[in-house]
Order: structure tokens, then C-alpha cells, then sequence
């Protein structure tokens, strides 16, 4: 995904943002990561309520690896720029969450509600206020914490983070190969498989599993089956895009499954995907040196 903070009238934040889930396991990127605003900007790891009573105050974070009050173990795989430091924590705060049941008595409609799609919940049609402004609108709740978070400090340009959850015992398994404004890359050992985003048209892929080249932007996961085949499963958040996904592989490949175009040469295979928009694909491949 793709924020940028002019959504919202002055946060003036923006970053680039993917997320990829298997078998318990969760790998989250985030790059781009620029603010204007006053306040450190921070990336949030985990938010977990305690029971009460329970003793606050900071809590000594073991090098790049936590595990928060429910079990959840979580590593920190790539904290940026060098002043990002890791914070782990237990306070009191405040917080407030955007529904109707949480709407202050009098508020008959809401600016963020109205931006979340709420269809009963007109826009006033006017500027948008900050966000800070229109949370207002609602009745806050409170509660002890433990919290984890990457502090990237004030005014971060081209901040990233990257780190991994799981909920099962055992190694991660998961790293990070390329973490810029223009794409992610990962590789999970445990199945296999590369995941990629990129952020910009015609993104160039070098020393990152068999991609070479993507099109559009697009969300993909290329899976090795058997040695010898792939599974490409495709897919974007931009549903104005009516141009097919196109890619390029290193290597010789035959289509087996998908409905996929390909065009093969010595040492690359050039795919068009048949699916548009926001729409999802899921193609099969076997390399050519298995067929006669």
C-alpha cells in the first residue's frame, strides 16, 4: 500500500507499506516513512492491553528481539536509517476509535467517518481538518499498555522498518532483500518462496530470487514447487489500472497453469498476466530444460 498524508489536511506523513502472512508467521516492510509534523514519528510493533494493576514502565528490549505479554515473539529485521532506535514499554494512555457506538452525544456526522466510507456519515464539503481534529469527535477510552515501537525521531526522511511476528516456536526464517522507495523484497526459507511490492512502474530487480522486471506496480509471490516449477500469484491495490501485469523472469519457462502469454529467450522469460485492475492471478510454470 501506498499513504501519503495529504489524505488528511496538515499530518503531512507518507510511506510505502506491505505485508505478507504464512503458517502463523507475519513479515511487515515499511519505507518511504517522510514526515513534516513536530512529533517523533514512530512505527508500532505491537499494542497490547494488561490486566490492572499490572507495573509499568520501560522494558529492557534484548537486542532486536521481543516477545509482548500474549506470547507473540517478533524480531526486528532491518530499523532503517542508524537513529531508529527500538522501544518496549508499559503505561497508561488514552485512545480513541473511530465507529457510530463511539461518536460523542451530539455529533450527528463525522469528517473521518465520512473519509472511512461510512455511507450514513456525509462529508460536510468543506477542507478536511488534521486528523487530531477530527478524532475529537469521539469518546475516548483508557487502559494500561505494553507497546513496542521503532522510533524514527522528528521529521524522518526516507525512514524504513522491517520485522517479523509469529506465534509458533521456531526460527523466523524470513529476510529482507531490498527495502527502498521504489519496492520490497523478502525471502522466506522456511517455504520457499520470494515476495515482492513495488511502488512505481517498471521496476528493475537485481540479485533478488528469479524477478527481473515488473510492470505496474504489483504485489507478487513467486513459490519454487518441486525444484523445478513456480507458483506466481499476483495482484494491486490500484483498480484504475486497466493494464495487464507484466513481468520478467530469469531463466526459461513453460506455462502450465494460468492463462498467462509468455515469451521465451535464452536466458529470460517475458510474462503477461491475464487479469486487470485490482484483480488477483495465479499462474504456474515449469522450466523449459524439463520439456523435450
Amino acid at each position: 500500500m501506498q499513504y501519503k498524508g495529504t489524505d488528511y489536511q496538515n499530518d503531512g506523513i507518507s510511506f510505502h507499506k506491505s505485508l505478507y502472512l504464512q503458517g502463523g508467521r507475519a513479515l511487515v516492510m515499511t519505507s518511504a516513512i517522510n514526515s513534516v509534523a513536530a512529533q517523533p514519528c514512530v512505527t508500532t510493533l505491537y499494542q497490547e492491553i494488561l490486566a490492572p494493576a499490572s507495573a509499568l514502565g520501560e522494558t529492557p528490549a534484548a537486542g532486536p528481539e521481543l516477545t509482548a505479554p500474549s506470547g507473540l515473539r517478533l524480531t526486528l529485521l532491518n530499523a532503517g536509517a542508524a537513529a531508529a532506535t527500538l522501544h518496549a514499554t508499559t503505561r497508561h494512555q488514552t485512545w480513541r476509535t473511530a465507529s457510530l457506538q463511539n461518536l460523542k452525544p451530539g455529533i450527528i456526522q463525522s469528517p473521518l467517518l465520512s473519509l472511512l466510507g461510512f455511507k450514513n456519515q456525509p462529508s460536510p464539503g468543506k477542507a478536511r481538518p488534521t486528523m487530531a481534529t477530527m478524532l475529537q469527535d469521539f469518546v475516548p477510552g483508557e487502559g494500561d499498555f505494553a507497546v513496542a515501537y521503532v522510533d524514527h525521531g522528528v521529521k524522518p526522511h526516507d525512514a524504513s522498518c522491517a520485522y517479523a511476528m509469529s506465534t509458533r516456536a521456531g526460527p523466523m526464517a524470513l529476510e529482507v532483500k531490498r527495502l527502498d522507495s521504489d519496492a520490497h523484497g523478502a525471502y522466506d526459507a522456511a517455504t520457499q518462496t520470494w515476495i515482492y511490492a513495488s511502488f512505481k512502474p517498471d521496476t528493475a530487480w537485481q540479485a533478488c530470487g528469479p524477478l527481473r522486471q515488473l510492470g505496474r506496480p504489483t504485489s507478487l509471490i513467486v513459490r519454487h514447487i518441486d525444484g523445478h516449477r513456480l507458483e506466481l500469484i499476483a495482484s494491486s491495490w490500484d483498480e484504475a489500472d486497466q493494464r495487464p501485469y507484466t513481468l520478467s523472469l530469469s531463466g526459461r519457462w513453460k506455462l502450465l497453469q494460468g492463462g498467462a502469454s509468455a515469451q521465451v529467450t535464452e536466458e529470460a522469460t517475458q510474462l503477461s498476466l491475464p487479469c486487470r485492475g485490482d484483480q488477483g492471478c495465479t499462474v504456474i510454470l515449469e522450466a523449459l530444460e524439463n520439456h523435450p
